[in-house]
């Protein structure tokens, strides 16, 4: 009798590790079901992100043609742009010789003789507009200059010395 009663025992414990035995499986059944569908809806999420992806991987070669497609626009611009100030500076430097030209015409008639007397082109000196002064002082400061310019030294600045001074001022403005 004792063996059936051990027997009897080692039944009820084993009965009851079963049941343990199988509620744990359940729970892992239970657990397992969570988990296969979160991994279900993980590699759903994962498919959608990745068309995202694939979206944005697009769009953003789109953007980088447009891009592209600006800076090379910007470019032309900027092309264009130096061409116009250029442009513009030539004829400012016309405009400004021209101006110094009639400056110096004018002047010159004054004493009804062709070319600039010393006294005539200290007269010049202090007609030459603001803009223009410092660029000229590089070259001529006063009356002493004359000579600098007065190449064959016959007490006038003819024409052609008046054009080469004009010369080197608008040189000076390049």
């Amino acid at each position: 009798m004792v063996q059936v009663n051990a027997l009897a025992e080692e039944s009820a414990k084993f009965q009851e590790n079963n049941r343990a035995l199988q509620e744990n499986t359940e729970k892992l059944e239970a657990t397992n079901n969570q988990l296969s569908s979160s991994v279900s809806d993980l590699e759903a999420q994962a498919a959608k992100f990745k068309e995202i992806y694939v979206k944005l991987s697009k769009e953003n070669e789109k953007l980088a043609e447009v891009r592209d497609g600006m800076q090379e626009q910007l470019n032309g611009f900027q092309k264009l742009q130096e061409m116009i100030f250029s442009q513009l500076n030539e004829k400012m430097r016309a405009m400004d010789r021209s101006l110094l030209e009639k400056i110096a015409a004018d002047i010159e008639m004054m004493d009804q003789e062709q070319g600039l007397s010393p006294e005539e082109f200290e007269k010049f000196l202090k007609r030459v507009p603001t803009h223009l002064k410092e660029k000229f002082q590089k070259i001529a400061t006063d009356s002493k200059e004359f000579s600098k310019f007065d190449k064959n030294q016959d007490h006038v600045i003819d024409s052609d010395e008046f054009g080469a001074m004009l010369d080197q001022v608008m040189k000076e403005c390049a």
